[in-house]
């Protein structure tokens, strides 16, 4: 068997004057970066941030917005189901009990999503974790002049307004972002996407709008009336 030999060839002493070095700076050190150019990349680096974050958070909000008013057509679909078996009749604010609007929805809603079970986060927006006062659950809340007049009494097949009292269906609101369980007026309106709020509408559209393309909203004097009322609201 040949013996192994290793071919590698050395340098020798008297070649090694002729080895190609990296020549040395003004200093005799190699070249690093000066602080011109890690300035330059700085600002570059800076700038480049300053043109990006925007964008990602524009579209966070998009999303966000998307996923709000999907859980409100969710809410609208459940509605209509509740609607459809109370004889044509709109869920209420103030329910008997103390029940409100979202607590008498809630077995709608796991039917329309199909998931058996109240899906998390269906009464939230995900722009905010703070609940509204005097809603311990939902970041929606109902049109507070609907029903505002009648007995709530305990059957939901017989009590409030009907869908044909409503005048307007494709201008007139059943749910909303909300601060507060019911929208009142302007300052019950929440908006949570860079100036306009996601609103669904009697009609079954979703809609996000800026507040003051809604009618005007006076206390204790509503923009509409059921079309069987005759006489104006005090």
């Amino acid at each position: 068997m040949t013996p192994f030999k290793n071919t590698s060839r050395r340098i020798k002493p008297a070649d090694r004057e002729n080895v190609q070095m990296i020549p040395p700076g003004p200093h005799g050190q190699r070249e690093a970066f000066t602080l011109i150019e890690m300035l330059v990349v700085i600002a570059i680096l800076a700038l480049l941030a300053a043109l990006i974050i925007p964008s990602i958070s524009r579209a966070m909000d998009s999303a966000q917005a998307r996923k709000c008013m999907s859980n409100l057509r969710n809410i609208n679909l459940a509605h209509q189901m509740y609607m459809t078996e109370n004889n044509g009749r709109i869920v209420y604010g103030r329910g008997h009990g103390g029940q409100q609007f979202y607590d008498d929805l809630e077995p709608y809603l796991i039917s329309v999503t199909a998931q058996g079970k109240l899906p998390e986060g269906i009464w939230r927006c995900p722009s905010t974790t703070e609940l509204p006062p005097g809603n311990t659950r939902s970041h929606f809340g109902k049109n507070g002049y609907i029903n505002e007049t009648t007995d709530p009494g305990s059957d939901p097949t017989t009590r409030g307004w009907t869908l044909l009292m409503i005048p307007n269906p494709a201008e007139i609101f059943a749910f909303g972002e909300s601060t507060f369980r019911e929208i009142r007026n302007y300052g019950h309106i929440a908006t949570r996407h860079r100036g306009r709020a996601n609103m669904s509408y009697f009609d079954g559209s979703i809609r996000a709008v800026d507040p003051a393309e809604l009618p005007a909203f006076h206390h204790r004097r509503p923009p509409f009336r059921p079309v069987t009322q005759k006489s104006g609201w005090n």
